[in-house]
């Protein structure tokens, strides 16, 4: 069987509020959350940024190892 697992895109996420967002989302039961590179071809030209990407793992409650 199948397994699926629920992760949250955080290309909408409010970066003014990102650790309270990513705190929520971890409370709803988002163990991953979804980093979105576009390079310009199929969608807009839009990346996160490497110091976004540590915020967000910072910021999370759960860690990988505790899953």
């Amino acid at each position: 069987m199948m397994k699926f697992e629920p992760m949250a895109s955080m290309m909408c996420a409010n970066y003014g509020k990102l650790e309270k967002e990513v705190r929520e989302l971890e409370a709803g039961g988002i163990d991953s959350f979804h980093i979105e590179i576009m390079d310009g071809r199929y969608a807009p030209n839009f990346a996160m940024s490497l110091n976004d990407m540590a915020y967000i793992a910072s910021a999370a409650l759960k860690r990988r190892n505790e899953l």
